[in-house]
This record gives C-alpha cells, structure tokens and sequence, in this order.
C-alpha cells in the first residue's frame, strides 16, 4: 500500500509529464502554423473555355465568349489559332466526322487536341497552351476586325470569318495569298485545289506571379478559302 508521501510524488510526477507533452504538441502547433503560413496556399486561377459557338456552313463562326469578370484581375484576352489544310474535295458545311475526308492531317490534329477540348478534362490548365498549338504548326490569328472583341472580360457575340484578320506574316486568308502546293506556307497543309481553315479559341491571362495561364481550347470550327 501507497504511503501518502509516495502518492503524492506519484501525482507530481503525472503532473510533470503531462505538462510536458502539451507543451510539445504546443510547440509542434507552433511550428506547422510557421511553416504552413510561410509557404502559404498555392493559388489555382481558373479561366472559363468558349463554350458557345455556332457555325454557318463554311463561310462564319458565331461566338459568345463567356463571363470571366470574377476573374477579371487575371484574364487578358481571348487567343484564336489556325491552321490551313488543302483538299480535293468541296465541301459546304464540315463537321468533325468530315475532316479525314479534306486532309487526314487535320482529322490528326483534331484528335490531338480533343484531350484538352473535352468537356470531361475541363481544369485548371498549367501548361503552355500557345507552344503546344505552335508545336502543330498552328499560328495566332492577327484580329484586325474591330467587332471581333478578343478584349473584354464580359460576355460578348462576334461573328469570325475570313475576312477578320490576318494569317502570319500579314498574308490574308485568299485564294491568290496561297500556294496551293504547300510548299513555302509554314501555315499550309497538304496539297489541292480547295483550301480549308480550322480554328480554335482560349482565354489567355497571367497569375498572380506573373506567369501565362490558359483556358482549354475549344474548337470552333472549319472555314473554306472562297
């Protein structure tokens, strides 16, 4: 049996050890709070995909950007990259199961790019949106249309055709502009007669550190070099 002086030592002792595994856990709440803060949250800036697109036949492509004023700090405009592919074939309207039929390169590309157009995959995209088009041999269209507002955080309608903007190197969108051999256009694919333009749009901003952030692309459609 327990003396009352060695019970009290027990409690003491209790006491002591029991003080001193708070104090840890306060330490170690201390530290995590110090380097939590320190590091800070990484912050994922989403800009909103054009989701709205409506496509007349081969000659113009209707276009309602979306609402990106809850990220108006971040977004900067909107980007539309092309490409031109020749074909034998005459078309009056072209929908996506009609590609391989105008240039198995673009049916190609079309694929390619359907990883980062589907809605399913929708997310914050950390990659260089602009390098994997160039990469295709895709150019950045130069807007010279004032209606085709590229600018605006709101809601906007336009109507893109040919007669927009420029290709690269400021050559327009004709049939005289073009070699229908393929040959010296670093924007031309293929070979034939009949020259077709596909599109896609994305939201282009910088974050918070200054670096390019993007939408996913979206595909508008397929436009025919009258």
């Amino acid at each position: 049996m327990l003396s009352v002086d060695k019970l009290i030592l027990w409690c003491k002792k209790k006491n002591n050890i029991q003080q001193t595994f708070v104090r840890k856990v306060n330490y170690l709440c201390i530290i995590l709070g110090v380097v939590f803060f320190s590091c800070g949250i990484e912050e994922y800036i989403y800009l909103f995909p054009v989701s709205n697109v409506s496509v007349n036949g081969v000659s113009s492509i209707t276009i309602t950007t979306p609402d990106q004023s809850s990220v108006a700090s971040y977004f900067d405009r909107y980007l539309i990259f092309y490409r031109i592919y020749l074909s034998d074939n005459n078309l009056s309207s072209v929908s996506s199961s009609d590609l391989s039929s105008i240039n198995t390169a673009m049916a190609s590309h079309y694929s390619y790019f359907s990883t980062y157009t589907s809605t399913a995959n929708y997310s914050v995209v950390s990659y260089n949106m602009s390098d994997i088009f160039n990469q295709k041999g895709f150019y950045e269209l130069s807007v010279t249309d004032s209606s085709v507002n590229l600018t605006s955080d709101s809601s906007v309608t336009f109507t893109l055709t040919l007669n927009s903007g420029l290709r690269y190197k400021s050559r327009s969108f004709s049939k005289s502009d073009i070699n229908k051999n393929g040959n010296d256009d670093e924007d031309v694919e293929g070979t034939g007669q009949y020259a077709y333009v596909m599109f896609y749009i994305i939201a282009f901003g910088t974050d918070t550190g200054g670096s390019a952030i993007y939408s996913n692309p979206t595909w508008l459609g397929v436009l025919k070099i009258e």
